[in-house]
């Protein structure tokens, strides 16, 4: 399934440095280092004038103020959908993944996390996070287990299956704002995804325009 994503409508302030852009009420500047006409995954003809891109931090950055596993991501005025269990119908595509032919199921640790691959019915990875640990349940999901990205596989670094790196899209709510970013994972279950959120969303934040 196909996630439904943003392209950018961009106004340029070149005066100090940065990029001028509004997303919803708030209006953002972003840093000339960080700041990008377009992101490769937004189609060019579905923007909206308020949203604005941005790129993650290259291997010689020291200390850009986003999590280096950040690729790019798209501050927007579309409000962050939450997909929770229980909510979706019984016949949407993140229910079949789930449930139909024959799923496979990948727990982090503490069984919190979990990551759901079918190849019958499509070559992306859901990752879930669990309210509840899965206890070894055939199906591990149930109601209020939330869907924190979609993963695809990007480049293999090595022969085994497990060196596959994953770029993956998470959906985040901010404050007047939503906040789609990509990101890249070295494990099949992604890790430290909240710690990854609260980083981001607090970069984004320093990004709002100081009023004179």
């Amino acid at each position: 399934m196909k996630w439904l994503v943003l392209s950018i409508g961009l106004l340029c302030s070149t005066a100090c440095g940065s990029r001028n852009h509004g997303a919803d009420k708030g209006v953002f500047c972003v840093p000339a280092a960080r700041a990008i006409s377009n992101v490769g995954w937004a189609p060019a003809d579905t923007g909206h004038m308020g949203d604005v891109a941005f790129r993650g931090c290259e291997a010689a950055d020291k200390d850009c103020g986003l999590p280096k596993e950040i690729s790019s991501g798209l501050i927007t005025t579309k409000t962050a959908q939450v997909w929770k269990w229980e909510s979706l119908p019984a016949d949407s595509f993140y229910k079949r993944v789930a449930i139909e032919g024959s799923p496979q199921f990948e727990l982090s640790g503490d069984g919190r996390t979990v990551t759901i691959s079918n190849p019958n019915l499509t070559s992306d990875l859901y990752v879930w996070r669990k309210v509840a640990s899965a206890n070894g349940r055939q199906n591990p999901l149930a109601d209020g287990d939330e869907l924190l990205a979609v993963c695809r596989l990007a480049e293999q670094a090595g022969r085994s299956a497990e060196s596959w790196i994953l770029s993956c899209d998470r959906y985040v709510q901010g404050k007047g704002y939503g906040l789609h970013y990509t990101f890249k994972s070295t494990g099949r279950v992604p890790q430290d995804v909240q710690s990854m959120d609260s980083k981001t969303l607090a970069q984004v934040e320093s990004w709002r325009c100081k009023k004179d």
